[in-house]
């Protein structure tokens, strides 16, 4: 399967040239919203979702990322 987002984790420490965490690969926003809400933990001072197409990368707001992934996939695919 295809997939056509992304989505990173990282912290500050990773900033230096650390690892970032591959969370998942998803093809809708309902696939990550699913994922997520099921990782009530999950805690990175930065996000980044990569559109796999053009390997275009969005930061994401670490305040409210739900809501920053869904707008950021909406924008992608006006």
């Amino acid at each position: 399967m295809k997939w056509k987002y992304g989505l990173f984790g990282m912290d500050k420490y990773d900033l230096g040239g650390g690892m970032n965490d591959m969370l998942l690969s998803f093809n809708t926003y309902s696939e990550a919203e699913s994922y997520l809400n099921s990782k009530h933990n999950l805690k990175y001072d930065y996000w980044e979702l990569v559109d796999f197409s053009t390997l275009d990368r969005h930061d994401i707001n670490s305040e409210n990322p739900m809501v920053s992934i869904q707008q950021t996939i909406n924008k992608i695919e006006e």
